[in-house]
């Protein structure tokens, strides 16, 4: 009252909740990044084409954008390499004392098959003589798995086995001829290899034939005016 000025303050108010920012971490989950990258084993950050997602603080309804972080501790910029990786998101509100945290899955596959050599299957023929018998338990001819190697990974990728005669590889395999089919199917890769390995099993039991059939059947023929007849000209049957 004893002045003629008046003295005019500012004193700022900052309230936050402790609510985090809103956000369905399931929406990202359910969406996982996956792309199919030809001829490579790595795609620019820029060609991934991410979509940042952006939560809403709880109270002031803020559009709050997320920051990644990749788990496998590249950096966002960096180059995505064929196979599994995460960004986790991060979305802090100036108005939240606390933080939401969600994670989006990243799969990557590229179109090169897995590396292996066919040719040395062709080489390693499964060759068995039997005794005495016709057929042999699969066990017992120790089929060796073969594995390929995923071209970006250099994950190993066992072989998936089929037999061409349609017989499953846990049935008896018998004398003659069949070949085994092999897969290799990597996670990573869009493409099959295929590979085949003959198996050529034979018996040492002897052909099943009667001699005494040719002893009671001799060929006679007579011959008019010559002493001689050609092979073609028997007919032994």
């Amino acid at each position: 009252e004893y002045s003629t000025d008046t003295t005019v303050c500012d004193q700022y108010i900052f309230i936050q909740s402790d609510m985090a920012p809103l956000f369905n971490c399931d929406s990202l989950k359910n969406a996982p990044i996956e792309r199919d990258i030809q001829g490579v084993c790595e795609i620019d950050s820029a060609d991934m084409n991410l979509i940042i997602p952006f939560a809403l603080d709880a109270c002031t309804k803020d559009t709050i954008w997320g920051v990644g972080r990749r788990t496998s501790g590249l950096s966002m910029g960096d180059k995505y390499h064929v196979g599994r990786d995460t960004i986790i998101w991060t979305f802090a509100s100036e108005f939240s004392s606390d933080t939401a945290f969600c994670e989006q899955y990243i799969f990557i596959r590229s179109d090169m098959a897995p590396k292996f050599d066919c040719d040395s299957l062709m080489k390693e023929v499964i060759d068995t003589v039997l005794h005495e018998v016709c057929e042999i338990d699969p066990a017992d001819l120790h089929i060796n798995t073969p594995f390929a190697i995923d071209v970006c990974t250099n994950d190993t990728v066992w072989g998936k086995a089929k037999r061409k005669s349609g017989l499953s590889m846990d049935e008896p395999f018998r004398v003659g001829r069949d070949t085994i089919v092999w897969r290799f199917v990597s996670t990573y890769s869009t493409v099959v290899a295929v590979c085949e390995q003959p198996v050529f099993i034979r018996s040492d039991k002897k052909l099943l034939f009667d001699c005494d059939s040719l002893n009671n059947a001799p060929i006679e023929r007579v011959l008019q005016g010559g002493c001689v007849i050609v092979a073609a000209g028997i007919d032994s049957t």
